[in-house]
């Protein structure tokens, strides 16, 4: 085996592309390996701010391989006297084979002479460049930028290039550069070139010039240093999500420094001082032993350097600057409450064709006000909702989300407390932005889940009502995003009870104009068709996506969606139970538009059978209060229970009897079948599909 490299050196890198770009330069080599026949082992990829990397042991040759090759048709390849003709003497040649090597085709190649042939077994030397120089060319950052006269581009400049086979330098071309051995240590200790001898030298060479490449073993030491830091002063490091990921990824050589700030800051509200420290600066708060913040911090620099003490003290400095303006806008805020700033509301324009802030708090207001009939809630639970829906986009309006949007909801949440507000008001201003993806949690409660859902609903009634659905890879204003949200509160939300879609829909089209062009039920239909989407995405991977289909349309509300895909999709994994689906997708085609019919006695056994088995299964399912994943598995069997009476009608009986009475009654019947196992999902949409 061999041993090759490949290093593009770069200026620094933004965080959020640097793992996808490692992963894409790993996958290209290996793919482009694997499909020349040349066996990789012990392959690694490595990804800092300022270069990524592919290293591993390759075979020196390509695997043998052999080849069949349909050659001329039986009849043209010997003449009469059974000789070669000049067709198959050129096919031999050719493949540079004797005659002997041909022979009649069998099966697919019935019919032809055919010849196995031996795939050439090329040296790594000759097809490694190659391989390097597609799988960079193949890299496809989602913003890139020009550094050059020509058109060389990538999501940062690319300043040198190191490729090597053992000790040789390969000969490699890439962004206007010709590959080398010489790479760059880190910025600040070695900031100069050196010369790499060997492929396998490498990572010591890179530990040597203080750049450690692997950016687990980056994130640990800035946690395992970090905790020591903070241990040294009482305290324990609090882990801002993501935060550890993201600085391993900005630095080379990570080196934690403790710093602190005055403590009068630490009246702060700790959302302030938390986002100063780690959303601004990407410093670590230091937490006691109560979990409150302390006034200590730790930060991580780039390299050693020579005078970490000044390092501290700038970093002081710079968080010194931004926490006293933070409190100064924080005490500017106070001045005013947020009932007060609710006219202010209708000067800031959201869209020229989404209105103003102001039309939003009135539609969501409307909307909290309709809660009783749409969600459920009482009344005295409605006006509460109500009142978090004036208040909730206000804190957008004030100096501290001005200064850190990440602040929304959050901010508004405690300065509606601190004016006196219902502990529930605060809690659903706060929380208004849950859940925001996939993985984000819910709001929790009545009122947080209320008004979260509402104003989700009345965004997605917005983006229809003005023909603003998201296309392609395009969606300026996260369509998708809310929709999915609302998604999730309609099947998770566990405060908000059995919601009904299709009022709510209809409710929020209306106050956005809804019976206008857009308006109606189709556009409450394609609501429905888009919220889909967002189902079936968030399910992929997890649940079939015929299944996915298929409970989306069925008859029982979203907040079942969960347990009945679950319950559906363990059936059809296991048993017959997709040959039976097959046999209600039958009945359900016949059954067609009839309307569903049950007659106290049939004269015919078999319908008989059948009817007696739809009422027991009825009576079962709707004998069972509870709607959960018990409910779901206990309807499924009642469906189960139902496949034998209608294989044995649809066998023993003609369901398009000439006699229009006896067609009617049959048809009834099935519709009645139909009508029954609609409720958890439309099995005629269970297809095999798996994607």
């Amino acid at each position: 085996m061999r041993h090759f490299l490949l290093e593009l050196g770069v200026e620094e890198m933004p965080t959020a592309y640097l793992d996808v770009l490692r992963r894409a330069l790993g996958d290209g080599v290996r793919t482009r390996l694997a499909e020349r026949r040349l066996l990789a082992v012990d392959v690694k990829t490595w990804g800092t701010p300022r270069r990524l990397a592919i290293g591993g042991d390759v075979a020196e040759r390509q695997s043998p391989a052999r080849t069949r090759v349909k050659g001329p048709p039986l009849d043209r390849a010997r003449d009469a006297a059974g000789e070669f003709t000049a067709a198959a003497l050129g096919f031999a040649r050719r493949l540079g084979i004797g005659t002997e090597a041909l022979v009649a085709g069998e099966g697919a190649e019935a019919g032809y002479v055919v010849a196995t042939v031996d795939e050439p077994e090329g040296l790594v030397d000759d097809l490694l460049p190659v391989v390097l120089e597609e799988a960079m060319a193949a890299l496809n950052p989602p913003r890139t930028m020009r550094w050059a006269e020509d058109d060389r581009r990538f999501i940062r400049p690319v300043r040198w290039l190191v490729a090597l086979l053992d000790d040789a330098v390969l000969p490699v071309a890439a962004f206007g550069l010709k590959s080398g051995r010489d790479s760059c240590g880190n910025r600040t200790d070695h900031p100069g070139r050196f010369s790499i001898g060997h492929a396998q030298e490498y990572e010591a060479a890179m530990r040597a010039h203080h750049v450690e490449l692997s950016h687990d073993a980056r994130a640990a030491l800035i946690r395992t240093r970090g905790e020591q830091l903070a241990a040294e002063v009482g305290g324990s490091l609090f882990e801002y999500p993501g935060l550890v990921d993201e600085v391993a990824d900005l630095v080379e050589w990570p080196v934690p420094f403790r710093g602190a700030f005055e403590r009068e800051a630490l009246s702060l509200p700790a959302p302030i001082l938390e986002t100063a420290m780690a959303h601004h600066q990407r410093f670590f708060p230091v937490r006691d032993a109560e979990d409150r913040i302390t006034n200590a911090f730790v930060g991580v620099r780039n390299g050693e350097g020579l005078d970490l003490s000044a390092v501290v003290r700038g970093n002081e400095k710079v968080l010194a600057a931004r926490l006293f303006d933070a409190r100064f806008f924080f005490e500017e805020d106070r001045r005013r409450p947020l009932e007060s700033r609710v006219r202010d509301l209708d000067r800031v324009v959201l869209h020229e064709r989404l209105g103003t802030l102001g039309d939003k708090r009135r539609r969501l207001e409307a909307l909290c006000e309709s809660a009783p009939s749409l969600l459920g809630l009482d009344p005295d639970r409605a006006a509460l909702a109500v009142r978090a829906a004036r208040l909730c986009k206000t804190d957008l309006l004030t100096h501290v989300v001005g200064e850190f949007p990440e602040l929304q909801g959050t901010m508004g949440g405690l300065y509606a407390a601190l004016d006196g507000e219902e502990p529930e008001v605060a809690a659903a201003v706060s929380d208004q932005y849950h859940p925001a993806g996939p993985e984000d949690r819910l709001p929790s409660g009545a009122i947080p889940q209320t008004l979260s859902l509402l104003d989700r609903l009345d965004t997605l009634a917005g983006m229809e009502a003005k023909g603003l659905y998201p296309t392609g890879s395009q969606d300026p204003f996260g369509f998708r995003r809310v929709g999915l949200g609302l998604a999730r509160l309609l099947m998770e939300g566990d405060a908000l009870g059995s919601v009904a879609l299709d009022p709510l829909l209809e409710c929020a089209l209306g106050l956005w104009g809804g019976e206008g062009e857009r308006g109606g039920t189709e556009a409450r239909e394609r609501l429905k068709e888009f919220l889909g989407a967002r189902v079936k995405g968030y399910f992929a991977g997890r649940v079939r996506a015929d299944v996915v289909d298929a409970v989306l349309h069925g008859r029982e509300n979203w907040d079942s969606l969960p347990d009945r895909l679950r319950e559906l999709d363990r059936r059809l994994a296991v048993g017959d139970f997709e040959l039976m689906a097959a046999t209600f997708k039958r009945a359900t085609n016949l059954a067609g538009q009839a309307p569903p019919a049950l007659l106290d006695r049939y004269s015919d056994p078999a319908e008989e059978a059948l009817s007696n088995a739809v009422r027991r299964a009825t009576a079962a399912h709707n004998g069972m209060a509870a709607r959960g994943s018990e409910y779901w598995r206990s309807y499924w069997e009642r469906v189960r229970d139902l496949y034998e009476p209608l294989d044995h009608f649809l066998e023993a009986v003609l369901v398009m009897d000439p006699d229009p009475p006896v067609r009617a009654r049959r048809l009834g019947l099935l519709a009645a079948v139909a009508d029954f196992a609609r409720r958890g999902a439309d099995l005629q949409r269970i297809t095999g599909e798996r994607g």
